[in-house]
């Protein structure tokens, strides 16, 4: 249409992109006995390909921000001591904290100047923000019995906290979440062996979470026998539950994506597997050759759509 004003379109874009890691631990032995460890790792990337356009478009002027973030990383600290009270008797105690974040910005806000030379501003998109937070205390013990007998036992409790926002043209919230529940787990197991070569562990682990208000159980077994001194068997069984859960959505837009809520058994089930592990090791000198086949079953799986 020859009567229709030209169209013009301006587009700025600076791409940002960047990534860092670091890694910490300072170790100090106040006494023979005794060690002193302090730990920290940091993680973080950033994708950024947010732009800004300007068009002109049949006398009206439209100027709209584009945001497309994608921010997400972790941060992990540990205070631990060890030791080791006298030749049968060792002790790990841990306080730790974790936290990890993941934030996905897909809006676009745009201003336009009517006919009338007013302003309008409007938003649409989605927004994603995902937070989780872990507070622990591990207390664990190695006590020597006889020479066919390790008992390993242990205490631990966490405090979680986990947050998922999921907002679409800045005014519909899909998930607005801000979840806290604490885990109280006690674990005991023998490292046995019955007979020379043959290893055997079993053990129990017993788990309370608040977020249920049950007590989970999960019963494990391992063993290995060396058949030679450079070959050697393995297999492994056990029961294992999982109570911050990874959710997978399915998105038409955005294409698969995954964020993690804390379990309840609402919508959001404490997911189990089984585990079956069976193997062998070949080792020499200077190398170590190690196959392993595992079969899970896994139970509670949660999606999003």
């Amino acid at each position: 249409n020859g009567n229709r004003p030209p169209m013009r379109q301006m587009e700025t874009a600076q791409p940002t992109s960047y990534f860092y890691d670091l890694n910490g631990k300072i170790s100090y032995k106040p006494t023979k006995k005794d060690i002193i460890s302090w730990s920290i790792f940091n993680g973080k990337d950033v994708l950024d390909n947010s732009r800004d356009n300007d068009r002109s478009f049949g006398g009206m002027e439209m100027n709209e921000d584009v945001n497309d973030l994608t921010d997400w990383g972790n941060l992990g600290s540990s205070l631990k001591w060890s030791r080791k009270w006298n030749q049968k008797f060792y002790s790990n105690a841990l306080v730790s904290y974790s936290n990890y974040f993941s934030i996905r910005d897909r809006t676009q806000e745009s201003t336009r100047i009517n006919e009338d030379d007013e302003y309008e501003t409007f938003t649409r998109g989605t927004y994603e923000n995902n937070n989780l937070q872990d507070y622990a205390v591990k207390i664990d013990n190695e006590v020597e019995i006889n020479q066919t007998n390790r008992i390993e036992f242990g205490l631990q409790a966490n405090h979680f906290n986990v947050k998922y926002d999921y907002d679409r043209e800045d005014t519909l919230v899909i998930q607005q979440r801000d979840d806290n529940a604490n885990l109280l787990a006690f674990y005991l197991q023998d490292n046995w062996t019955p007979i020379p070569r043959l290893s055997l562990i079993p053990g129990i682990r017993m788990s309370y979470f608040s977020g249920t208000n049950k007590t989970y159980f999960e019963p494990r077994l391992s063993a290995s026998f060396a058949l030679t001194e450079r070959w050697k068997l393995k297999a492994a069984w056990g029961k294992y539950y999982q109570f911050i859960q990874r959710v997978i959505r399915e998105d038409i837009q955005t294409g698969s994506k995954d964020f993690w809520m804390l379990a309840n058994n609402d919508d959001v089930s404490v997911s189990s597997a089984i585990h079956y592990v069976a193997g062998f090791s070949y080792e020499t000198p200077d190398y170590l050759f190690d196959v392993e086949a595992y079969y899970k079953q896994l139970n509670g799986l949660t999606e999003y759509t």
